[in-house]
C-alpha cells in the first residue's frame, strides 16, 4: 500500500513520543457492618461503555468468578454495603523507556460505585471437578456513579422571573451537581418574563429547556462522566474545552501492512502543537448512516428524498422554503410540538434533517483515556491511499472499552486496556 502521509510523527526520531498505558485497578466491598473484601483479584474483566448521544450516564460492567461463600456474602450485603473502586495509570513505557512506572495522577480514586444489575451463574462444570461442594460462580455487576444518581435525583421546580436560559440552567447545575461541569454558553440570551422550571431531575429539565425554550442551536449533548459533567452543544467544530487541555485530538489510523511506518499502538500529549495524538495500527471499520428518520419530542418523522417543499409549523408561526430537501412527509405538513417561539429547535431540527453521517469504528489499547472526551474534536488522518477520502474532522459519538486482567499485584491487579471508539462524520 502506497504510505501518504509524510510527517513527523511517523518517523523514526519520533517513535518514543508515543506511550502505552495500563491499569491498576482496586474494588472494594465494605458491608454494613464495615468489613472488607478486596475483590479486584476475583475480576475477570471491566467493561465501560459511554454512548453520548444516548445515555446520559457511563455504564461499568464487572465480570467476575467468586465461591459460593464469597457469592452469598457479596448478595446478601449488596443493598446495605459499599463499592469503592479505583483506577491508577501506569504507563508500561516507550521506545526509550522499557521499564513501567506509576504515574502522579489516579484515573479515578475511591468513587463509590452504585449496582443497577446483579447477575450470576454457574461456572462450567470441567472448570470445578475439584469442588463439586462448592462450586465457582461467575458474577457480573452493572454499575453507574453514586455520584450520577444522586445528582439526578434532585427534583428541580422552580419559576425564574426576568431571567435568561444561561441563568436557568446555572440555578439547575447548582443545586444538583456536586462535581465540575463543562459548561457552554448558549446561543440563546433572550429575557424571558417567566422561566418555569417543572418538577424534573436535572437530565429532563435540560431536554426541556432545550426543547421548549431552545439552549443550542445545534442541539444539546448533556453528560455525566466520570470526572466531570458535561453540557455542551452538538457542534464541535469549534470544541469548549477546559483551561488545562487541548481541543483537537488527532488520530492516525497506519496500515497494518505497511512496512515504511512503526504500526505500534500509542497515545501521547504534543504540547509544542497544542494536541493530543494517538496511532492506531488498523483502518478501522466504516458504517454508513443515512439520517431517513429523526424523532422530533419523541414524534418519529420520516424523510423523503426528493421533496421540493418544506412546511413547518411551530405555535402559531410557520416556515416555507422551497430550498430545503429532505424535510417534509409526503402531503403532509411537519409539526413541532412546541407552544413555545423556538427557532432553536427549529435550526436544529433543520440541519438534522438536511444532513447524513457515516461511522468510523476505530479500535483502542493502551490509548491515554483523558484525552477521550466528547467535548473535543477529532481529526482522523489515513496512511493508507484507498482511505483519503475518509480523513477530516470527527465528532466522538460512543467509547467502549474493556479492562482485561494481565496479573495481581500487591496493591491491586493490573489491567490492560482494548476497545473502540465510534466516531461520526456529519456530511451537511
Amino acid at each position: 500500500m502506497k504510505n501518504i502521509l509524510n510527517n513527523d510523527y511517523l518517523d523514526n526520531t519520533s517513535l518514543s513520543k508515543y506511550n502505552i498505558h495500563d491499569y491498576n485497578i482496586k474494588l472494594l466491598f465494605i458491608s454494613k457492618d464495615g468489613e472488607k473484601l478486596q475483590l479486584e483479584g476475583y475480576i475477570n474483566n471491566i467493561m465501560n461503555l459511554f454512548s453520548f448521544n444516548e445515555y446520559v450516564f457511563p455504564i461499568i460492567s464487572v465480570s467476575m468468578v467468586l465461591s459460593r461463600p464469597l457469592l452469598i456474602e457479596l448478595q446478601t450485603g449488596l443493598e446495605e454495603g459499599k463499592f469503592l473502586f479505583s483506577s491508577e495509570k501506569i504507563k508500561v513505557g516507550s521506545r526509550d523507556d522499557n521499564e513501567s512506572y506509576r504515574l502522579t495522577s489516579s484515573y479515578l480514586k475511591n468513587v463509590t460505585l452504585y449496582p443497577i444489575d446483579f447477575e450470576f451463574d454457574l461456572v462450567n462444570a470441567q472448570n470445578n471437578v475439584e469442588d463439586t461442594h462448592n462450586p465457582n460462580f461467575t458474577v457480573d455487576i452493572d454499575f453507574m456513579l453514586s455520584d450520577h444518581l444522586m445528582s439526578n435525583k434532585v427534583v428541580l421546580s422552580k419559576v425564574l422571573k426576568s431571567t435568561n436560559i444561561f441563568n436557568a440552567m446555572m440555578y439547575s447545575f447548582n443545586k444538583s451537581i456536586n462535581k465540575g461541569i463543562l459548561l457552554q454558553k448558549p446561543d440563546n440570551w433572550k429575557i424571558y418574563n417567566d422561566i418555569l422550571l417543572p418538577s424534573m431531575n436535572i437530565v429532563n429539565t435540560m431536554s426541556y429547556l432545550q426543547s421548549y425554550y431552545g439552549i443550542y442551536n445545534n442541539g444539546l449533548k448533556l453528560f455525566f462522566g466520570f470526572n466531570r459533567y458535561y453540557c455542551i452543544s452538538n457542534d464541535v467544530s469549534n470544541p469548549i474545552v477546559a483551561p488545562s487541555e487541548y481541543p483537537n485530538v488527532h488520530i492516525t489510523m497506519v496500515d497494518s501492512n505497511d512496512t515504511s511506518v512503526d504500526t505500534s499502538m500509542g497515545s501521547f500529549i504534543d504540547d509544542e502543537n497544542s494536541t493530543y495524538r494517538i496511532k492506531v495500527p488498523s483502518l478501522g471499520s466504516i458504517v454508513m448512516d443515512g439520517i431517513s428518520n429523526r424523532e422530533i419530542n419523541g414524534e418519529k418523522i420520516t424523510f423523503l428524498e426528493n421533496t421540493q417543499t418544506t412546511t413547518i409549523k411551530s405555535g402559531k408561526h410557520k416556515w416555507t422554503n422551497a430550498s430545503d430537501k429532505n424535510m417534509a412527509k409526503d402531503k403532509e405538513q411537519v409539526y413541532i410540538n412546541t407552544a413555545m417561539d423556538n427557532p432553536y429547535v427549529m435550526n436544529s431540527f433543520i440541519r438534522d434533517s438536511k444532513r447524513s453521517s457515516y461511522k468510523l469504528i476505530v479500535p483502542i489499547a493502551g490509548v491515554e483515556l483523558d484525552f477521550i472526551t466528547p467535548n473535543k474534536k477529532y481529526i482522523i488522518t489515513y496512511t493508507n491511499a484507498d482511505y483519503v477520502p475518509y480523513n477530516g474532522e470527527y465528532q466522538l459519538s460512543e467509547v467502549r472499552y474493556n479492562f482485561g486482567v494481565k496479573n495481581a499485584t500487591g496493591d491491586g491487579s493490573r489491567f490492560s486496556l482494548m476497545g473502540v471508539c465510534i466516531f461520526e462524520k456529519i456530511i451537511e
